[in-house]
């Protein structure tokens, strides 16, 4: 049975709420989600590549439902012809997005996040309809437009699995992120509703709007504040900044500045006492004044360009072997601190 998949429907654009707004946005979402009084969890399937860093670092990502652009992939007929009557019917202000009350149906097309409308929106449900995916085209049996008068404006799990929304903006939160931001023991499976979810968000606004007034003015949110405290695990924080994008703009600077090999990882270090990380280059054996000029100036441009990370240069190490055989690569040591952060 043939089956359109919503990322061959919809191109939507997205942006991942950065460090310095996750309060803020905790704070949007606890409004958005006071509208709902008993509705049930909707969800959607994402699995978008993420261009700046790796979704599984933050909590949530915002969406924009990109407004005039072309669908893609509608091979199926029906789901085809029944959207742009309801489009049509009801004068959409965007693009149509779909959402499931099924978290096993989102799945099907990538991670099944939690949708949380951001401002106005409006939801259409046929009760004859549970997917409009799983209908052949080839048996279709049905006039159209009988589909497109059969769509109610609403939004229920008693009326229909799958709601048709026309929406501008929304969050998507994966299940396991919240309860990895809390520090609650937390059974994210038993969270079936939107104010149960509702709960466990102005919870985390506790715990964050806690940990900030204990940190002071300089406090940074999100999962880079780890590097401002030393009582946290070295390697938690070394797999955080692997994962991050600016350590790739600074990589890329050091390998553009001084065009040579440079390690795919980064390994810990003890530096003056506090955690510390470097690099390893094994296609240099010592360093020069000139290339020791050169990686400061990489790490002084790339802090230019870096969005939450901070990396302060400290040390360089030549090529050194031992009698015994052991050898130590050519290496760059530096410290992290988030952004903005004394």
């Amino acid at each position: 049975m043939p089956m359109i998949k919503l990322k061959d429907i919809l191109t939507e654009g997205y942006d991942l709420v950065s460090d310095r707004d996750y309060l803020p946005a905790l704070k949007n979402i606890v409004t958005n989600l006071r509208r709902f009084k008993t509705a049930k969890i909707l969800y959607r399937g994402f699995k978008a590549v993420v261009p700046r860093k790796n979704n599984t670092q933050l909590p949530f990502v915002l969406v924009n439902n990109i407004e005039e652009r072309d669908f893609k992939g509608m091979h199926n007929l029906v789901a085809k012809r029944t959207i742009a009557g309801l489009r049509h019917k009801y004068e959409f202000k965007h693009s149509p997005v779909f959402a499931s009350f099924d978290k096993n149906n989102a799945k099907k097309f990538g991670e099944p996040y939690i949708f949380i409308p951001k401002g106005w929106f409006e939801a259409f449900q046929n009760p004859n309809i549970p997917d409009i995916g799983l209908i052949k085209t080839a048996d279709f049996q049905y006039d159209i437009q009988d589909l497109v008068n059969g769509y109610e404006k609403t939004l229920s799990s008693h009326i229909s699995k799958e709601a048709i929304i026309d929406i501008k903006q929304y969050y998507l939160i994966k299940p396991e992120h919240i309860k990895r931001m809390s520090s609650d023991k937390i059974n994210i499976g038993d969270v079936k509703t939107y104010p149960e979810l509702l709960k466990i968000i102005e919870r985390l606004i506790e715990i964050e709007e806690d940990r900030i007034q204990r940190a002071g003015p300089r406090a940074f949110a999100g999962p880079f504040r780890i590097f401002q405290s030393p009582k946290y695990d070295p390697a938690k924080k070394l797999k955080v900044l692997m994962r991050s994008e600016d350590l790739k703009i600074l990589k890329a600077d050091i390998q553009r500045m001084l065009n040579i090999e440079i390690s795919p990882g980064v390994s810990a270090a003890s530096v003056n006492s506090q955690d510390g990380y470097y690099i390893t280059t094994p296609s240099l054996d010592y360093w020069d004044n000139v290339s020791i000029s050169k990686v400061q100036d990489a790490f002084k441009q790339a802090n230019q360009k870096t969005t939450e990370l901070e990396f302060e240069y400290q040390d360089l190490d030549d090529h050194d072997e031992e009698t015994d055989q052991r050898k130590w690569e050519s290496s760059i040591i530096f410290t992290v601190k988030p952004k903005g952060t004394q």
